[in-house]
């Protein structure tokens, strides 16, 4: 009897000891902590913070995490000058990776600009931030490139007769996201030879190629069923003749 008693002591103790051990009494605690958890991401302007609980006791512990860098865009954007990184942050203002471009030839090494003409006119719209080629401004080259930018923004179109008239221009390049060709835009141009237009292009106006008596191709960086698949005024062309429209996977014959 005596021996079963002091079994049964024996184990209380241990009990005892065991349940003080994973309990929590006070400062003695010997806390569990749960996982990390985020409260509040961290953004570029603001620190967040995470927390942690003991499992046995229910005590937080706070971590405090300190403002992040701006994020910025993968893709890069350029005038006729420069390429840089875009913060697509809420400081959209930043930028990272500026420098001037790398021509090799007349593409940027780096980010594959094409080398964009000087001296083109343009007209903006500040609202929406982006600008309009009115014209061949004071640019003197006979084979002109039409940057995706200027002055940090979009070139979305052309406008009517923006290079209507001009002696002595081979050929123009139209770059990606320019989505608006103009009426006449290249009309009475007698030594055009050339106009590559890209992916991205929504409307071509009505008789743009009207005099255009040298056009031999018109290039377009694309498919063929995505040339057919763009809006075309109903004589877009002005019914010329002797060009082909030259496709990535093709050729069409006008």
């Amino acid at each position: 009897m005596k021996k079963i008693l002091s079994l049964t002591i024996i184990v209380s103790v241990i009990i005892s000891c065991l349940f003080a051990l994973s309990s929590c009494d006070g400062a003695e605690c010997n806390h569990e902590w749960s996982e990390w958890r985020t409260v509040e991401e961290s953004t570029c302007s603001k620190g967040g913070y995470r927390i942690r609980e003991c499992e046995l006791c229910g005590e937080q512990a706070r971590s405090v995490d300190y403002p992040t860098d701006h994020t910025y865009s993968d893709e890069w954007k350029y005038d006729g000058a420069a390429h840089w990184h875009p913060a697509v942050c809420i400081h959209t203002n930043q930028t990272s990776g500026y420098e001037l471009h790398n021509f090799v030839g007349n593409t940027c090494s780096i980010c594959h600009a094409l080398k964009a003409s000087q001296g083109l006119s343009y007209r903006g719209d500040l609202a929406l931030g982006t600008y309009i080629v009115t014209g061949v401004g004071t640019t003197l080259d006979a084979e002109i490139v039409v940057a995706r930018y200027f002055s940090g923004f979009e070139i979305t179109a052309v406008d009517p007769e923006a290079f209507s008239g001009v002696a002595g221009l081979k050929s123009v390049w139209l770059q990606q996201y320019i989505t608006s060709v103009g009426d006449r835009a290249f009309a009475n141009s007698p030594d055009l030879v050339t106009v590559t237009i890209t992916l991205g292009t929504e409307y071509l106006g009505s008789q743009l190629f009207d005099g255009c008596d040298s056009l031999e191709r018109v290039v377009f960086r694309g498919l063929v069923e995505e040339f057919y698949a763009i809006e075309k005024a109903e004589d877009w062309d002005s019914g010329a003749s002797g060009y082909i429209i030259e496709c990535f996977d093709g050729t069409i014959e006008k």
